[in-house]
């Protein structure tokens, strides 16, 4: 993780803008305190790129209420997001929106990339990334923001999925091929990543019971999101948030309070 809130206010502190943040009625928060919060610092314009584990959950306006509402982040955050259920590199990049998207905007300032789950456990989804990944990466660093891969997480353990799929062999072997390819692809193109699955990892250790995957093994449940949240989070501003008061309402506080510890913790 070599980019972050530091090399952003260096880089980019004449190329702030502001943007009209849109609530999100599921959490609980005040408005006018997370402005005035808010207004006051520079904005990080991102743009997410993905398939169900970025949307499920609006896990992009997740994180930017998480930005905006603390008094400790340096940035505020600007999110926008192109996303289709299933969709790989090849599909967003064949479908047109997301380079539309990367576009019509001069100011981003990240373009996180998330590709189909499986893609880092077979070799021909791996060669289909790297591929389009160059395609996106030279439109990314055309409009002068920087490639972020985010590194999902393997299916739950004991999934049915790894029978379905025997090329994902197990969740061990998912992790591993998660992080060397994501970590190769990132390098290729010249970004950078966000090791979501780091932190997922940490949790199913923990002992702690979090109930990160929705009930099909694979999306991510309201707390899965919110770990995501938190580990990018940690990744813009630098530092990880902790005592948060802004927790999903669909999120137990109790499993809010330990992922946050986690995040904080860990690596």
């Amino acid at each position: 993780m070599r980019h972050g809130a530091a090399s952003f206010l260096k880089r980019s502190i004449s190329l702030i803008v502001l943007a009209v943040l849109v609530f999100c009625p599921a959490l609980s928060l005040n408005q006018q305190n997370s402005d005035a919060y808010a207004a006051q610092k520079p904005t990080l314009n991102v743009l997410f790129i993905g398939n169900s584990y970025t949307f499920y959950n609006d896990f992009p306006t997740l994180l930017e209420k998480l930005v905006n509402s603390s008094s400790e982040s340096p940035v505020r955050l600007h999110t926008e997001a192109v996303t289709q259920g299933g969709a790989d590199f090849a599909d967003h990049w064949e479908q047109g929106r997301a380079l539309k998207a990367i576009n019509q905007r001069k100011d981003w300032h990240y373009v996180v990339l998330q590709n189909q789950s499986n893609w880092a456990s077979h070799p021909d989804f791996r060669k289909n990334a790297l591929i389009y990944a160059h395609k996106f990466n030279q439109a990314i660093t055309a409009a002068g923001a920087v490639p972020l891969v985010f590194i999902t997480w393997p299916k739950e353990p004991g999934s049915t999925s790894y029978k379905q799929f025997p090329y994902l062999k197990n969740f061990g072997a998912s992790y591993a091929s998660l992080n060397h390819y994501s970590e190769k692809l990132a390098r290729d193109i010249g970004g950078d990543t966000v090791p979501v699955n780091t932190y997922w990892a940490a949790a199913l250790k923990s002992g702690g019971n979090v109930g990160l995957y929705h009930p099909d093994g694979s999306h991510p449940s309201p707390a899965g999101s919110y770990l995501c949240a938190l580990v990018f989070y940690k990744y813009f501003t630098g530092k990880p948030l902790e005592n948060a008061q802004l927790v999903p309402q669909n999120v137990n506080p109790s499993e809010a309070y330990l992922l946050q510890k986690i995040v904080a913790t860990s690596f």
